[in-house]
């Protein structure tokens, strides 16, 4: 739990305090426009807490203050002000995992960038891309990996955005796991959203802690959960590129990418013990389109290909059948496209089976309004509701489904023939 003593020099606050009064502000006002709590502002005013450069900047701002409160705040003493140990909450990093050295480069100029307290910028990374790119085991390996620049530790949370839960996890529940985990007792937590964010937000002051939000369905679930200051860097995967959240908060986007053919064939590799040649190797990882967890399914197998075939060749519909053979519902590739296809509207899953069997090679937005017997402008927002979920690829100016995802629509064509899918 946080334990603060009393500041010897309550300068800071008896400023704060003049000059809230004299444009006739209450607490409660105040507490609205720095988005911190009303609790946490009053106890920097009695000197009972440590004012942070962020809050004292964004005083001076909101009051006008000319600078005054920042020179206060920073010419005060840096104090310890918690006895807590570290808290360490991310899960075990994947076995044998490829580093992919691009990625990785680009997760880490995003943490130099956005994780300096003192550089004013947001501290959030969206870690997007389709089903099976890698993205939890990304995050994951990553956090581990840079985990020592955080000294207050790691938070992590899988919010079930795209998953068998017929619900994702509330904000809320994310938000009581968090400050339980951080010292704050069941009893005392509120039952609001808000009160509950802006309780989060408080006890994020002053520390510097990676929170790692795995599996987020939309905006909506995420922002309640986001830090006020960039002491502490926030890094979400979804499927879901989330643009709502790039434009209106500032969050970076890092999409992750398809593995590269050295990098795949490094997977089948570390997983085969080098039994394969490199033929058959490259064979299955053209036919998993690059992603590594179907490489990491088709390769743990001991009968590749899995139909007769020279060179590997693999039909598209054999190939998912053989990927979704498993009583893991978490590596099963119809399994975890199912998820993403159930979230979507009537009009895009009908898009989606339409142009996912009719649509080969890339095609235009023109093109798939011929399809689908709508005008551009419906054909455009459909497209882009499936791109942002990356049901449907887009690069150069055209649309495009790779080989795994035209063989799941033409799954989820054949269940809406049999009765099995009523969309």
């Amino acid at each position: 739990m946080t334990t603060d003593s009393a500041d010897p020099s309550p300068s800071f606050g008896s400023a704060l305090r003049s000059h809230r009064m004299a444009r006739g502000m209450s607490l409660g006002d105040l507490a609205r426009l720095v988005n911190y709590s009303k609790s946490h502002l009053s106890r920097v005013e009695t000197g009972n807490k440590q004012p942070t450069t962020g809050l004292a900047r964004r005083c001076d701002e909101v009051l006008d203050g000319g600078g005054c409160l920042s020179k206060l705040a920073a010419d005060l003493p840096v104090r310890v002000v918690r006895n807590t140990a570290s808290l360490a909450q991310l899960p075990r990093v994947v076995p044998d995992v490829i580093e992919r050295e691009e990625l990785v480069n680009r997760l880490d100029a995003a943490r130099e960038l956005l994780g300096d307290p003192h550089a004013g910028r947001s501290a959030v990374v969206l870690l997007d891309g389709p089903v099976g790119a890698g993205k939890t085991t990304t995050a994951v390996h990553w956090g581990h990996r840079t985990a020592r620049h955080f000294p207050d530790g790691t938070l992590f949370a899988d919010l079930n955005g795209f998953g068998p839960a017929p619900e994702a996890t509330s904000p809320a529940t994310v938000l009581r796991g968090f400050l339980q985990a951080m010292g704050a007792a069941a009893g005392t937590l509120p039952e609001d959203t808000e009160a509950l964010a802006a309780r989060f937000r408080t006890e994020l002051t002053g520390r510097r802690l990676l929170i790692v939000l795995d599996n987020a369905a939309d905006a909506a679930q995420i922002r309640p959960l986001l830090p006020a200051e960039p002491g502490c860097l926030v890094l979400i995967t979804s499927r879901n590129r989330m643009p709502g959240l790039v434009a209106r908060d500032g969050v970076r986007r890092v999409t992750v990418p398809p593995m590269t053919t050295a990098e795949g064939l490094r997977l089948v590799a570390s997983l085969t013990e080098d039994t394969w040649d490199e033929e058959a190797a490259r064979g299955l990882v053209e036919a998993c389109c690059h992603l590594p967890l179907p490489i990491r399914v088709a390769a743990s197998e001991h009968t590749w290909p899995p139909v007769e075939a020279p060179h590997a060749v693999i039909d598209n519909a054999a190939l998912l059948c053989f990927l979704s053979i498993s009583e893991d519902d978490t590596t099963t590739l119809s399994g975890l496209l199912g998820h993403s296809y159930r979230a979507l509207d009537m009009e895009a899953a009908r898009a989606f089976r339409i142009l996912g069997t009719g649509a080969f090679g890339g095609f235009t937005v023109r093109e798939a309004a011929g399809l689908l017997g709508s005008g551009a402008t419906g054909a455009r927002r459909v497209l882009w509701s499936l791109a942002n979920v990356h049901m449907v690829r887009y690069a150069d100016g055209e649309f495009s489904f790779d080989s795994i995802l035209r063989a799941f629509a033409l799954e989820c064509v054949r269940s809406v023939e049999t009765g099995r899918d009523s969309a």
